[in-house]
């Protein structure tokens, strides 16, 4: 099971319960710096050329409070795959 890495200087709260159905989730930066630290540290460069971060938004099994975690999934290479030659068919192994 993978470990979470929890995403320092940002806090998620469930909305209050009088906040209209769209809003899912309430969101707050508590430490700027600590944010900032932890972003700059975290950050992976993307196929564009500029750095980004995923985390996700996960509910605690014991308090069902959200919490952010980061996204540490890396897809695995694939390895170059030859295309397959076709077979020729020939025309009695036709089914018509």
């Amino acid at each position: 099971m993978e470990e979470n890495v929890f995403v320092e200087g940002l806090r998620t709260w469930n909305p209050h319960p009088n906040a209209p159905e769209f809003v899912k989730y309430e969101v707050e930066v508590t430490d700027m710096e600590e944010f900032v630290t932890f972003l700059k540290q975290n950050a992976k460069k993307r196929k564009d050329g500029k750095y980004g971060m995923r985390w996700t938004i996960k509910i605690a099994k014991s308090t069902q409070n959200p919490y952010n975690a980061l996204n540490t999934f890396e897809p695995k290479p694939q390895a170059e795959s030859k295309p397959t030659p076709k077979k020729e068919v020939e025309k009695d192994e036709l089914p018509f």
